[in-house]
């Protein structure tokens, strides 16, 4: 999990997480808390999976 700003744009990543979730929800003032901080934070995902060709529904929580 990292963040970057530099003068013109920046930059967010976190594995294992959902783009439009990094994307919406997590800020860059997130990555410091954690960094700095030691806080916990966790996030709600939902996902269309198929197994063995049975669809499904998941709902995954992620901490960081």
């Amino acid at each position: 999990m990292y963040s970057f700003i530099t003068k013109d744009s920046g930059k967010k990543k976190a594995k294992g997480v959902k783009k439009n979730v990094i994307k919406k929800e997590i800020k860059h003032s997130d990555y410091l808390n954690v960094l700095l901080k030691s806080e916990t934070l966790h996030h709600q995902m939902r996902s269309i999976r198929s197994e063995l060709h049975q669809i499904s529904s998941y709902h995954f929580i992620k901490f960081h």
